[in-house]
């Protein structure tokens, strides 16, 4: 489970007319179980574009428990998600 940890002050543009689509490039050592995950809570965040101009968003994993979703050319940072491991 994912949860959100923190939200930074970065400043987003609207989205332009006919909406616009996100560009997600992903950490190559983020585990593949995470991505729809993540995929699902940038979508349902309000992220549009950076305050750069940019669309292109990119998913690091920080650390075995925080992931960073941040702009892909300037680096400001989104927020951040923090794994949860449940136990059965």
């Amino acid at each position: 489970m994912l949860a959100k940890s923190r939200r930074s002050n970065l400043a987003l543009v609207p989205a332009r007319k006919g909406g616009l689509r996100l560009k997600i490039t992903y950490d190559p050592d983020l585990p593949m179980s995470y991505r729809p995950l993540v995929k699902q809570e940038i979508k349902d965040s309000d992220i549009t574009e950076c305050e750069c101009g940019s669309d292109e968003i990119y998913v690091s994993l920080v650390d075995s428990k925080t992931i960073d979703v941040k702009c892909y050319d300037c680096g400001n940072s989104f927020f951040e998600l923090e794994v949860e491991i449940e136990e059965e």
